[in-house]
């Protein structure tokens, strides 16, 4: 037993001694007073962090970097008239009908992002997003949803890639952000984030071309009074980030949402655009009213009600007398 425990005692401290410094040894000798041994504790530390190995420029850049991917897909097996083809050849034939099976059946992408931000220190960051989705199936006049109200689906335009986000954000307060480049329009995306999760179809100010969710333009935005207003009011070009500006046009956009009692919001927004096109006349308008009731404790069970007005225009869509 005794030699058991001379051995036990032999390993643990033959390592502590060898990972000892001179200075150690030496104090532990007698050979050195206890202020010498810290004076030489004190000049060790303080050379060794004096030629500790600076960050690359590597890591600098890398530092905040983060990258994220976003998949959305979808298992579609169609049914009903659409799909059915009339043996007496009334209706839809045999040949059409499997051709809608064909576009429309099977496993489906409808909708991919692929995200870069790099944070900086202060809180500004750089964001640059690029969307992948059904833009046209079968024809120009087909848009994402159509021709059977699939989200997504292969056929003509498949893989349309383009950039969605590209900006800069840059926080002068906690209260106030200033946002540059292709980025968020002000009601979108904030009822996208209300709701918590993305559904497979946009939401409907979206679906219903009332709003596009992407601009060219700057943004003031930001929460105050302990985050129970949240703003946002942009300058951006109109056309949206699927169409090319033609510098003729320009929109002025904001939102407004308020939180008087915890787990009640009232949101209000504005777009006013000067033409659109370059179309005299065609000047579109929105206006959108919302009020959302939620659960505060879990903020996911809620009720939401909401208004919404378009006006394209005086001389849009206005009847014309016709002669006989």
């Amino acid at each position: 037993t005794i030699g058991m425990v001379a051995l036990a005692v032999a390993i643990l401290s033959g390592p502590a001694r060898a990972s000892s410094g001179i200075e150690d040894i030496l104090y532990e000798k007698g050979q050195i007073t206890k202020d010498e041994w810290v004076r030489a504790k004190a000049e060790k530390e303080a050379l060794t962090a004096k030629i500790a190995p600076a960050p690359s420029a590597a890591a600098n850049l890398l530092k905040g970097v983060e990258l994220h991917a976003t998949f959305y897909f979808d298992f579609t097996y169609g049914g009903g008239d659409s799909f059915t083809g009339n043996p007496l050849g009334l209706g839809l034939n045999n040949a059409q009908a499997n051709a809608n099976k064909g576009v429309a059946n099977g496993f489906h992408f409808t909708r991919n992002y692929l995200t870069l931000i790099k944070r900086f220190d202060g809180g500004h960051h750089f964001r640059l997003t690029l969307d992948q989705m059904i833009n046209n199936v079968t024809s120009a006049s087909n848009n994402e949803a159509a021709p059977f109200g699939l989200a997504g689906y292969s056929g003509g335009g498949r893989n349309n890639t383009f950039v969605k986000y590209a900006y800069y954000d840059h926080k002068l307060s906690d209260g106030l952000h200033v946002r540059i480049g292709q980025h968020q329009t002000p009601w979108i995306e904030y009822e996208e984030h209300r709701w918590t999760y993305r559904y497979t179809a946009p939401i409907f100010t979206d679906q219903q071309n009332f709003q596009t969710s992407s601009d060219l333009g700057v943004s003031l935005m930001g929460k105050v009074l302990d985050k129970r207003v949240d703003y946002h009011f942009s300058f951006q070009n109109g056309e949206g980030y699927q169409n090319t500006p033609d510098a003729r046009s320009y929109a002025w956009l904001g939102r407004l949402s308020v939180e008087p009692v915890k787990g009640v919001i009232i949101s209000g927004f504005g777009h006013d655009e000067t033409l659109r096109g370059g179309t005299e006349g065609f000047n579109p308008r929105r206006a959108l009213g919302n009020v959302e009731v939620y659960y505060p404790e879990k903020d996911r069970f809620k009720l939401d009600g909401q208004y919404i007005w378009a006006d394209d225009g005086s001389d849009i869509g206005t009847p014309r007398a016709t002669g006989i």
